[in-house]
């Protein structure tokens, strides 16, 4: 048995619950691979995907006196990993520059693209993003995950019109279920909550995921149907307990239900949860004002502006309040 069929052998018995097993037989492999970068890059993404980033990092490291040995395609794939383990490291800067160079090797790999994206993205620089990814589609339109991921950052971005033209293209792939629900959230945000409730039920009837539920709480609460927004919204808290914007847009529901006490209660867990979330703290100083608990509304007001500072909404409150 070669290396890579014992390490296909380790992954068999680690999906069969045989952890300690298979990872034995990794650490075995490792052993034999030291003189082998195909197999130490290989066993590298293995564990990797088990979660063993260190021990990732170690094998990739391993590999530094033998790159002179690989194909430009092959070190574009390991300095694309390299990358990518940086960005897990929160090493931004060194990603940044490791998947340029990439670009510069290879133009049209699209997996240092999208990781080149995600990091303008997490540098809140959305336009940088776009203009990576909309570049592999010059070379290739036929990629379905570049339009899906750019037709999310239009929509982000009220770019609609361009987010509709990459949503088109998706239809008949495997991103047809993914685009359903992007379309229904740029029909929410044109206004058409109507089509976008009736889009995101649509999708929840072949994949009941927490996207789909909070989609049609959001929609029904806009339309006025209350008690569809509790259900759907309560829902997704079954599916994900810590869901923040599902006790909001249940709270929001309830609001207007009248149950301000059941909102209150809401709200209340979901700030036990984060008590940095202003919008949770802002609705919690307002319902328990409409309740008349000026004296909480005060406590939950002074924990904002310890938090916050002093907003131009909480100095509203503070005259409401007439805290001195």
């Amino acid at each position: 048995m070669n290396l890579y069929d014992q390490i296909d052998d380790a992954l068999l018995h680690i999906r069969n619950g045989e952890v300690e097993e298979g990872l034995s037989i990794l650490n075995t492999v490792v052993a034999y691979s030291e003189n082998d970068p195909q197999v130490m890059f290989e066993l590298s993404n293995v564990f990797y995907d088990l979660g063993h980033l260190d021990t990732a990092k170690s094998l990739l490291e391993k590999m530094d006196p033998f790159l002179d040995e690989l194909t430009t395609s092959e070190l574009v794939e390991f300095r694309t990993f390299r990358a990518e383990l940086r960005i897990d490291e929160g090493q931004l800067d060194e990603a940044l520059e490791e998947l340029i160079e990439c670009l510069e090797l290879e133009s049209n790999y699209t997996r240092a693209a999208i990781l080149l994206a995600d990091i303008y993205l997490m540098q809140n620089l959305p336009e940088i993003a776009c203009r990576y990814l909309e570049d592999i589609l010059q070379d290739d339109p036929d990629q379905p995950d570049v339009r899906y991921i750019l037709a999310e950052i239009y929509i982000e971005e009220n770019e609609w019109e361009k987010a509709e033209d990459h949503l088109g293209y998706l239809v008949g792939t495997e991103y047809e279920d993914k685009a359903k629900l992007s379309q229904a959230k740029l029909l929410s945000k044109y206004g058409s909550f109507e089509q976008a409730h009736e889009l995101f039920l649509d999708t929840l009837s072949t994949n009941p995921i927490a996207e789909g539920y909070l989609g049609c709480s959001l929609t029904a609460l806009q339309l006025g149907h209350l008690e569809q927004a509790v259900f759907y919204g309560t829902k997704l808290l079954e599916l994900e307990p810590d869901h923040i914007g599902a006790y909001q847009v249940v709270s929001s529901a309830l609001e207007k239900m009248g149950k301000l006490e059941k909102a209150k209660e809401l709200l209340e867990h979901a700030f036990q949860m984060n008590d940095q979330e202003e919008a949770i703290n802002l609705k919690l100083i307002e319902i328990c004002y409409q309740l008349g608990d000026k004296i909480q509304a005060s406590q939950y007001l002074q924990h904002f502006i310890d938090c916050h500072e002093e907003t131009e909404e909480a100095t509203r409150w503070k005259e409401s309040l007439t805290i001195q």
